[in-house]
């Protein structure tokens, strides 16, 4: 995620954590230091607050970008399980961006383990819905892509900053140890806007 932000050189970005609830780490800022600096201060959530609110991290982004004047809105969201928590189904969060002209690139993360092993937390379930990520993305004109490891996940990044590279980006995901070689936070979401559209980029739980 670092090198995608460095890439972004004249981008606005931002980070939006999420678990089971979600809020602005970061907002927009073409400051990339700060930017990293903020992602590195993000800790995996304590388990009670545990759990991945899909529908309402787009809600909350599309929040966020409703009000943009750009003629180009896109979101990215990455993650590695279902939604389990928040009070907004997801594809109705999906509609509600669609409103909003706000297209939603979705990416599933992970192993094709059925478990992985994530330190501090024991053994979890690999429970990726890519029947939900796939109509999410659809039904705001996007795109579904699937990452098994950190090669794979750089070349959705390179092939989607290709094709919106004066978009918003929003984009959520998670890092297992066998995908990453280290563990991210519960959920991050990332934002990206360019001079005249605006980015995003989500994140999900561990």
């Amino acid at each position: 995620a670092k090198n995608f932000i460095k890439a972004r050189s004249g981008d606005r970005l931002g980070v939006l954590v999420f678990a089971g609830e979600s809020f602005i780490q970061c907002p927009l800022t073409i400051d990339q230091d700060v930017l990293i600096s903020l992602m590195d201060e993000i800790k995996i959530a304590e388990q009670s607050y545990d759990g991945t609110a899909i529908g309402m991290a787009i809600a909350n982004a599309t929040n966020r970008l409703r009000h943009s004047e750009s003629k180009s809105k896109v979101m990215i969201l990455l993650s590695d399980g279902s939604n389990n928590a928040g009070e907004l189904d997801p594809l109705t969060a999906a509609d509600l961006a669609a409103k909003f002209n706000i297209k939603i690139y979705t990416i599933g993360a992970g192993t094709n383990q059925d478990v992985s092993f994530i330190p501090g937390r024991g053994y979890i379930r690999n429970e990726i819905d890519e029947e939900t990520l796939k109509s999410i993305s659809k039904r705001t004109n996007g795109q579904y892509f699937r990452a098994t490891n950190l090669s794979g996940l750089e070349q959705v990044y390179d092939t989607i900053d290709a094709l919106e590279r004066t978009e918003i980006e929003i984009k959520e995901f998670t890092q297992y140890k066998e995908l990453f070689g280290w563990f991210l936070i519960p959920a991050l979401i990332l934002g990206l806007s360019g001079q005249v559209l605006d980015r995003n980029i989500f994140r999900k739980r561990l």
